[in-house]
């Protein structure tokens, strides 16, 4: 699709409207394929906008806003109008509706907000800004606002204007959800002349899943006698290994300390080093009235120095909306430390 922007228009998105300041936007498609080269054309509008058979705008020609040319809206008129003048509908959705069964033109009073959205599927022209009562164009601008966006939807083959008017949603919710304000899916035509496009802020992509749990070490050897047993040695592969510390010898009056656990590399992140050091336990001391201990846990592994690379690309667009697309995963996380080697004992 091709877009022609008049001066003083902040932004434009050329399929789904997201964010835009601009307070005079047009959009016209052209076809973006033919038949030599195998792409696929929008759809073509049969007929321009509908609106004032003397070309000028509604807000310029009194004698264009008339029960004979429109259906008129006014949120705060009474249920049950019939879309006149005298007795407006109240909902856009209704005048749009019986507007594209007839003449295709709707004439919006008041600032609003009106709490609902647009879907517009065939051939139809909104005109807000008017004063309710008198329907003289007061100069400003009809907000459209639902609970949940987007607040216009333009479907296939739609030939849609809308003058005077804004388009307001709400910030996303939802991980990674996109806000999008004004969304045209293989429209015929999409006009907004004088209109704001107000998008919330997009939602924070979802935190990125946990890494796989490491490990566990491997088992030390059970010792002989008062031969201490050996500590376990866990390979992770790269020369990254984590290994637990060898047991104390006993002995009858004065048995050794265990050995402290080990990594290749040491990076460690510990948030309760007084129950995870990887100290040795204390060899049992008859003199000293010191009974042998156990060996402390090893302290855990820092987290991977390398965090996962930002996506390459903003996302993909469909008929359903906008998709974000995922960043990188971060590096592993470093080896724990072993535990220590638990204290000998008398026998």
């Amino acid at each position: 699709m091709r877009f022609r922007r008049p001066a003083r228009t902040c932004a434009l998105t050329l399929v789904v409207g997201l964010a835009a300041c601009g307070d005079n936007i047009a959009a016209t498609p052209t076809p973006t394929g033919t038949a030599d080269d195998g792409g696929a054309a929008d759809a073509k509008a049969d007929a321009p906008p509908a609106g004032c058979a003397s070309g000028k705008d509604p807000k310029d020609d009194a004698q264009c806003v008339t029960n004979d040319t429109g259906m008129f809206v006014d949120a705060a008129a009474a249920d049950g109008g019939d879309g006149t003048k005298e007795r407006p509908l109240k909902t856009l959705a209704k005048a749009i509706e019986k507007a594209q069964g007839g003449k295709g033109v709707v004439f919006v009073c008041g600032q609003g907000p009106y709490l609902e959205a647009v879907n517009a599927t065939g051939r139809v022209s909104l005109f807000g800004g008017f004063t309710c009562g008198t329907w003289a164009h007061g100069g400003g601008k009809s907000e459209v606002a639902p609970a949940i966006g987007p607040a216009l939807v333009a479907g296939k083959g739609a030939t849609f204007l809308a003058q005077d008017f804004k388009w307001t949603v709400v910030a996303a919710q939802g991980d990674g959800a996109s806000s999008i304000a004004v969304f045209a899916k293989e429209a015929a035509l999409v006009e907004l002349v004088r209109n704001d496009v107000v998008a919330g802020a997009g939602a924070a992509g979802k935190p990125g899943d946990g890494g796989t749990a490491g490990n566990a070490g491997t088992m030390g050897n059970l010792p002989a006698g008062m031969t201490r047993g050996t500590g376990g040695v866990t390979d992770c592969g790269g020369g990254v290994t984590s290994s637990g510390g060898d047991g104390g010898n006993g002995n009858g009056t004065a048995a050794q300390n265990g050995i402290p656990g080990d990594s290749t590399p040491k990076n460690y992140d510990e948030v309760m080093p007084a129950l995870n050091s990887g100290e040795p336990g204390l060899g049992f001391n008859l003199g000293m009235g010191q009974a042998a201990t156990n060996g402390r846990n090893g302290k855990n592994g820092a987290a991977g120095a390398a965090v996962g690379a930002g996506a390459t690309s903003y996302g993909t667009l469909s008929d359903t909306g906008f998709a974000s697309t995922a960043g990188g995963a971060g590096a592993a996380g470093n080896v724990g430390q072993g535990g220590g080697g638990g204290g000998g004992g008398a026998s």
